[in-house]
């Protein structure tokens, strides 16, 4: 999350309610915006093999969700998973090590290195995280910062 506080003194307060409703409109485009390229990034990074090529799914679940104002504050996201990628939280995140068992069925079955495999039972070692959506803020925290700093100067500025 980035949290921007605009300080100033009485005069500054003026101008700054005077223009309120148009740098809060102007701040939830420039997150838009922002956040579209964090999904870009995001979606770059599992094309570029970050993650296993299986999971093509999860980054068409990559969206970004419309910034909306709430009273002085503009909040937007970017989520993924979901639908037909519910599996993104654990790529995200990792799993601890964990059994799997069959649920419908009374055997689990799957291929390693081109041969059908059948079990009543696996252990699976865990997942390790891969942060893509944290370390992709990250990476553009800066960036964003710079150019919200920049929408609130050239409200304020009339520029």
């Amino acid at each position: 999350m980035i949290t921007i506080e605009i300080r100033g003194g009485e005069g500054f307060k003026n101008v700054l309610l005077a223009k309120r409703d148009l740098l809060l409109n102007a701040l939830r485009q420039k997150i838009d915006a922002l956040d579209a390229m964090l999904q870009m990034k995001v979606q770059g990074k599992m094309e570029g093999d970050v993650v296993q090529s299986h999971t093509h799914h999860a980054a068409g679940s990559v969206r970004v969700i419309p910034a909306k104002i709430d009273g002085n504050v503009v909040r937007g996201s970017v989520e993924a998973g979901g639908g037909v990628a519910p599996y993104f939280r654990f790529i995200e995140e990792g799993t601890a090590p964990h059994l799997i068992r069959p649920v419908n069925k009374q055997a689990l079955a799957f291929m390693i290195d081109g041969k059908q495999v059948f079990a009543k039972l696996v252990h699976h070692p865990g997942t390790k995280a891969t942060h893509l959506l944290r370390d992709s803020f990250d990476e553009l925290r800066d960036i964003a910062a710079d150019e919200l700093q920049k929408t609130v100067d050239e409200v304020i500025s009339g520029t």
